[in-house]
């Protein structure tokens, strides 16, 4: 029987696993962001979306200031992948929101 739960949770495991890496707000964001502001520091992000469109928020301090920003990246899915489509929306925060 234990190894019927090793086994589940195994495919349990791989599937969040796969979900995470097909995530454009994780490894694609990250890089894409780092090469557009390499001196940013990214305090917190996170995603909304569906199969079509992802909205990637990130909360990032720049080098000059102790200000926290918000920007909301777009991400489209084409035959080719996940794609950058734009900056929705940058503004000021006074903390970190988590309610994404």
């Amino acid at each position: 029987m234990l190894k019927y739960y090793v086994a589940l949770f195994v495919v349990v495991g791989a599937v969040f696993l796969f979900i995470f890496l097909q995530d454009p707000c994780n490894e694609q964001f990250r890089s894409d962001f780092s090469d557009k502001y390499p001196d940013y520091t990214i305090l917190d992000f996170g995603g909304e979306g569906d199969t079509g469109k992802v909205f990637c928020h990130v909360f990032y301090q720049r080098p000059e200031n102790q200000q926290i920003f918000e920007d909301i990246w777009v991400y489209e899915n084409s035959d080719f992948g996940w794609r950058f489509s734009g900056i929705k929306e940058t503004r000021k925060r006074d903390e970190i929101s988590r309610d994404f």
